[in-house]
Formats: C-alpha cells, structure tokens, sequence
C-alpha cells in the first residue's frame, strides 16, 4: 500500500481519508472489486462516502 500512496503523491494527489480507505479496501481484496463492491466495503467504515468518490 505504501507504493499506492508514494504514487499518488508523486502525482500530486494528497492523501485523503476516503482515499485511504479506497486503498485499504483494495489492498485487503482478495481479487478485482468493481466500483460498487469497493463502495460496499468503504461504506461499513465511512456510510457517508459516495459512489462517485470512488470512481473519482
């Protein structure tokens, strides 16, 4: 996760807590996670973060 964080810095993205959550499910993920299944699991931690955060 530490390489998905220095590239998004590296590409001037900061690192928000929806993103970290965005990374941490995908990381956690045992296989390719469409937008909606990335959602569902960001959503038991955040509720209020949208679907387009994640396709963001």
């Amino acid at each position: 996760m530490v390489a998905f964080k220095e590239q998004l810095a590296a590409r001037g993205y900061k690192i928000t807590p929806q993103r970290r959550l965005i990374l941490e499910a995908l990381n956690d993920a045992d296989r390719h996670l469409s937008a909606d299944e990335v959602a569902a699991q960001v959503k038991k931690i955040e509720p209020s973060i949208s679907l387009a955060t994640i396709y963001r």
